[in-house]
């Protein structure tokens, strides 16, 4: 996902792994990947438990591949909250096999979003509720979507 993902015009790409082995394997990927379509070139993967994960201070988009457990997923969410209490922002999270969907929506930051987007059965979309930005980011994000 990281490699697809530096193929739109994010500042910065980051993949977050706990297994060392895993970890390695994506460095090298990044470090080998070649393609003429890459349009993000701070791409990079951190050893780290995602639970202690610092998040940016700036919009985000989150993919999870159903990663985590509740349990685990819960603290990562937590962690995620507190940042937007810092710098309240727009935060997509593209989620697939959402079995843990829930906890989003039960933070009441966040909420199921743009369903027009289809993005086929087993993923969900889930966006911070701010007011003020919802139909500015959403475009972007409708118009990013449809080029690719």
């Amino acid at each position: 996902m990281l490699l697809v993902a530096s193929e739109f015009p994010f500042r910065q790409v980051i993949g977050v792994e706990l297994a060392q082995e895993l970890h390695e394997i994506a460095e090298g990927n990044i470090q080998q990947f070649r393609s003429r379509n890459i349009r993000c070139r701070c791409v990079k993967s951190v050893h780290q438990d995602a639970t202690e994960f610092e998040f940016p201070n700036q919009p985000l988009v989150l993919f999870l591949f159903n990663p985590f457990s509740a349990e685990i997923l819960r603290p990562v969410v937590d962690r995620l909250l507190a940042s937007l209490q810092t710098e309240q922002r727009r935060v997509y999270v593209i989620y697939h096999n959402p079995q843990h969907g829930e906890i989003f929506q039960q933070t009441g930051a966040f909420q199921e979003c743009l369903e027009d987007l289809h993005p086929g059965e087993g993923w969900k979309l889930y966006t911070t509720n701010f007011p003020g930005t919802e139909s500015r980011d959403s475009d972007h994000f409708r118009k990013s979507n449809q080029k690719g």
